[in-house]
């Protein structure tokens, strides 16, 4: 999988393969060169095959994602899908795009938490792997003067952008 991540790819899928061993999924992108270039990076000692995506296919997970509740006052929810929520709950709206992070991985869970928990108003915010903003979207609902979003993907910069202005922090958070 490292070889993989090297490549740059956003993601990677472990499955039980036919004659028990794991198989590890990704997308390389359509071009010819980006499946070359994983099938050179991965040499003769693993094998590997190249299969089409049905188009849409990628986005089936959405009709599964829901609402994550981060703590009783802060709620992760799917921009397409909207949820009342109570006053006073914290709500973060996120469209991943082509970015990571809808905020249930666990260190995303942990980091929301510890960071509202620490969170004073007027605080200045760094979001290091900013993926989708989720976090740099939080530190400005819950207070904080300015907030700094940076990640090496360009999709995670435009996804935290995008989250920010749906969030209406666009103003508070530079990514």
């Amino acid at each position: 999988s490292d070889v993989l991540w090297q490549l740059g790819v956003r993601a990677i899928e472990e499955r039980s393969g036919d004659n028990g061993d794991v198989e590890l999924w990704t997308a390389v992108g359509d071009e010819a060169e980006a499946a070359e270039r994983a099938t050179t990076a991965l040499g003769e000692r693993w094998p590997t095959r190249l299969l089409d995506i049905v188009d849409g296919a990628a986005d089936t997970w959405r009709d599964f994602a829901g609402p994550m509740w981060i703590d009783d006052g802060l709620v992760v929810i799917p921009a397409w899908q909207p949820h009342a929520v109570d006053d006073g709950v914290v709500t973060i709206q996120i469209e991943p795009g082509g970015a990571f992070g809808l905020g249930d991985h666990p260190t995303t869970v942990l980091s929301l938490r510890a960071a509202r928990r620490h969170l004073g108003v007027g605080r200045r915010v760094l979001d290091v792997g900013c993926g989708t903003g989720v976090i740099a979207v939080m530190a400005a609902l819950v207070g904080g003067s300015s907030v700094r979003a940076v990640d090496v993907a360009s999709a995670a910069v435009e996804a935290t952008r995008d989250n920010a202005a749906r969030n209406r922090v666009a103003d508070q958070v530079d990514a």
